[in-house]
């Protein structure tokens, strides 16, 4: 029987004793200043020292993209003991042509052969029937991720796409999705938070989320169908909890943007500490920039000490509650 991607996951959570998803955002300078150059909250890049040293070495298109993969597989070197499951991010890889995607599928794979763990890739992906498809195609198959996050604006008709590749796959690897759900933008309340009949929308998507990923509930007892919801809303993210308690929660929004690890640990996991993954991507990435006494030569310390201190701070909110 094929090992379902929720199984794995909470493996994982057991073997690295944590519940942190690593996002992997590696940000090149030059394209931060040039679209957002007064938005401070937006400041944050990869070492320049290490463009520089790749783009003199490669020229301009394929050095940017050798110092976006060499920056991510260090990140995951470095991160290794404090990190259950990694999310690079595509649009990150995209920005840099053909050699950005050739850099992602080299780090996929990577990750598979150095830790063994599984990858999340946040596409957001969004359409209908064959075109869903091939987008399942594309990142299943040809970029070998364990799962992706998808938009479910289409209803059914734009997941089952997914659901049914990776559940007639049956000799490959098991596959998921985690699915947007209440998302951690302050914005996010213009549609999510709408009231339908007695329900705001994000409820109902919920409610689906639910019931779409009943068949996909694995030996663990959660679905390899999840959701993604945010940590800067901890009422909404308690409610969610309840209404999706077999689904693997994805939650991003951590330190940078404001949410509080020790707020949200608690009461977004089952009993035993399991069924929700805490994503953070600025907050150790960039951690040399973030925080006094790193430079560009200790980055790789910088984020490693970042995600040890995340793992810690959530575990002992898990230890607290129980006792």
């Amino acid at each position: 029987m094929m090992e379902s991607f929720s199984d794995r996951l909470i493996d994982d959570i057991d073997n690295s004793k944590s519940n942190v998803c690593l996002g992997i955002d590696p940000r090149i300078k030059e394209i931060v200043l040039k679209y957002v150059p007064d938005n401070p909250r937006e400041h944050y890049w990869i070492p320049e020292s290490l463009v520089h040293a790749q783009v003199k070495k490669n020229g301009k298109r394929k050095g940017r993209a050798m110092a976006a993969e060499i920056f991510s597989k260090g990140l995951v070197d470095a991160t290794d003991p404090y990190i259950s499951v990694y999310k690079p991010n595509l649009a990150y890889f995209s920005a840099l042509g053909l050699e950005g995607l050739n850099a992602l599928r080299n780090l996929v794979e990577y990750i598979h052969e150095t830790t063994g763990k599984n990858v999340i890739l946040d596409s957001k992906s969004n359409d209908i029937g064959t075109t869903m498809l091939h987008y399942a195609v594309a990142w299943f198959d040809e970029f070998k991720v364990d799962a992706t996050t998808i938009n479910p604006y289409f209803g059914l008709d734009g997941v089952s796409p997914y659901m049914e590749h990776f559940i007639n796959s049956a000799k490959k690897r098991g596959r998921g999705a985690m699915i947007l759900c209440k998302t951690s933008n302050p914005s996010s309340i213009d549609f999510q938070d709408l009231i339908v009949g007695q329900k705001r929308v994000y409820e109902l998507v919920a409610e689906k989320i639910a019931i779409w990923g009943k068949r996909l509930v694995g030996r663990r007892g959660y679905s390899s169908l999840g959701a993604v919801v945010g940590a800067t809303f901890v009422k909404e993210l308690e409610l969610l909890r309840t209404l999706l308690s077999r689904n693997l929660l994805l939650i991003p929004g951590l330190q940078v943007q404001g949410g509080n690890p020790e707020d949200v640990a608690a009461i977004s996991t089952d009993e035993d500490g399991y069924g929700a993954i805490f994503s953070s991507s600025r907050g150790i990435n960039f951690a040399y920039m973030r925080k006094e006494g790193y430079t560009d030569d200790t980055w790789k310390e910088a984020a490693s000490d970042s995600a040890r201190e995340l793992k810690n701070s959530i575990n002992q909110a898990l230890t607290n509650r129980r006792d």
